[in-house]
């Protein structure tokens, strides 16, 4: 259980289903940084192959830019809070 730090005398106090289980989360876990790491890569090479090749025209639908995300969470932000007035439980 290197992934946690575990020492041995916890994991061996412990029942092999959960040392499973615990294998199994680790695993999970280090497959999804993995593919993480290579969507970065992946978006990191298209960036690069877009401005050698396309003049960086496309550069904005691989990455929006940062006024453009933050516009569009405050928006969503915005509709959250909303309140509805009116008797939304009476039918009509």
């Amino acid at each position: 259980m290197l992934f946690y730090r575990y020492t041995d005398e916890y994991v061996l106090n412990k029942t092999p289903k959960w040392t499973l289980h615990k294998f199994e989360m680790a695993m999970k876990e280090k497959y999804q940084t993995r593919r993480a790491q290579q969507a970065d890569m992946f978006g990191a090479v298209s960036q690069a192959l877009d401005g050698m090749f396309n003049g960086e025209k496309a550069n904005n639908h691989l990455l929006p830019p940062i006024e453009e995300v933050l516009g569009k969470v405050q928006k969503e932000e915005q509709q959250k809070k909303k309140f509805v007035q009116g008797m939304w439980w009476k039918n009509k």
